[in-house]
């Protein structure tokens, strides 16, 4: 899946079998109690009084994009950044 768009493919290792380190960093993820889905998020933020969930996501990442539309959010802003050479 992370092999699996634009950004992905220039740096994730899409081989079979795959890595051992795929797994466990799924394995982590998905074992950890504290990590839960987008949803539960939101209706969670909405519990807290707030009144705004943001998030950002790369504009190369259509189907991220489309999922996050899917899902109520609207792009409103540009984002910038600058990317500082290590010394």
């Amino acid at each position: 899946m992370l092999a699996d768009d634009v950004l992905g493919a220039e740096r994730e290792e899409l081989r079979s079998p795959l890595p051992q380190s795929y797994y466990a960093a799924f394995e982590a993820i998905d074992g950890d109690p504290n990590n839960e889905l987008v949803e539960w998020a939101i209706e969670r933020a909405r519990e807290k009084g707030c009144r705004l969930v943001q998030l950002t996501s790369d504009k190369r990442r259509g189907d991220a994009i489309r999922f996050y539309e899917s899902l109520g959010f609207v792009a409103s802003h540009e984002g910038m950044k600058l990317e500082l050479a290590s010394r």
